[in-house]
């Protein structure tokens, strides 16, 4: 791999102090955090693997707009965390 000047292995701009910079990382969606919970508790009732995704997905569609109220704060909230850290680190 060709590396450019002042970057990491993996493209992120060194500080110069001898770390590396990292991007703050990326908001999740209303469904990430709702998916964030829900997996476990599936998990714990013995369903696995792709039935996971399956189950949530199907909930979240079938969800109430007030029921998803909540993880959609979650979004809004996550996605202001992020502007702020952006805006922070200068890019």
């Amino acid at each position: 791999m060709v590396k450019k000047a002042g970057t990491s292995a993996s493209g992120s701009k060194s500080n110069g102090g001898g770390g590396v910079k990292k991007d703050p990382k990326e908001p999740k969606n209303s469904y990430m955090h709702y998916a964030a919970g829900r997996r476990e508790e599936l998990k714990e009732q013995g369903i696995k693997g792709h039935r996971i995704h399956k189950k949530m997905g199907k909930e979240w569609r079938e969800m109430e707009d007030e029921d998803k109220k909540p993880y959609i704060d979650m979004a809004e909230e996550d996605q202001q965390r992020y502007e702020r850290e952006i805006e922070a680190s200068g890019d």
